[in-house]
């Protein structure tokens, strides 16, 4: 995310998180851009609580493999364009809101209420306007309603990974 730490408690609290424009996909590009030219990044590590950048940051390595997860990570063109592969994977719309209730209810301390005024308001018309559209940049498309079709669905794509990577050494 960017840093929201310049704003007022009250802007942080309404500011639209579920938005492509809340991520820092420039600072994505840049970092993988770097990767891939054999450098390491500091990725900044993000407060969920306060909304903004905490002073650590985490080093990321270059790798043969490097694997970017994230809603609106072809949202950007340029990233889009140094992926090797890219994956969506379509989650049945009761198990996302299900994962999110869990996640900011136990983990970062939400009401239900919030969460779920949330989820009406911003992340379900921003899945419908940008994350579901997304899945035309996709090489490869799963769907999943359940964890076992999400353990497929990763089975599949370490099969996918190994044969390009097999073909790219040939």
């Amino acid at each position: 995310y960017h840093d929201s730490s310049h704003l007022s408690v009250n802007e942080r609290a309404i500011k639209n998180y579920d938005h492509p424009s809340s991520i820092d996909l420039d600072l994505l590009f840049t970092g993988l851009q770097r990767l891939n030219s054999g450098y390491s990044v500091e990725v900044p590590t993000y407060c969920f609580e306060s909304h903004g950048r905490l002073p650590s940051s985490q080093t990321v390595s270059p790798n043969e493999i490097i694997i970017i997860e994230g809603l609106f990570v072809f949202e950007h063109p340029g990233l889009r364009d140094l992926l090797d592969l890219k994956v969506f994977i379509n989650v049945d719309q009761d198990v996302r809101l299900i994962r999110r209730i869990r996640r900011d209810v136990e983990e970062r301390g939400r009401t239900l209420n919030s969460v779920l005024d949330q989820y009406v308001a911003t992340t379900k018309p921003m899945h419908e306007q940008f994350v579901e559209p997304a899945s035309q940049y996709a090489d490869v498309v799963f769907s999943s309603s359940d964890e076992q079709d999400l353990n497929l669905a990763v089975q599949r794509i370490v099969e996918q990974i190994t044969i390009s990577s097999a073909m790219e050494k040939k």
